[in-house]
């Protein structure tokens, strides 16, 4: 588990995957 900058709209997907 990892957070990512918001200014990384394709991470924050990603980021979101990981938290689900």
């Amino acid at each position: 588990m990892y957070f990512v900058p918001v200014n990384d709209p394709p991470l924050l997907d990603l980021t979101h995957s990981i938290r689900m």
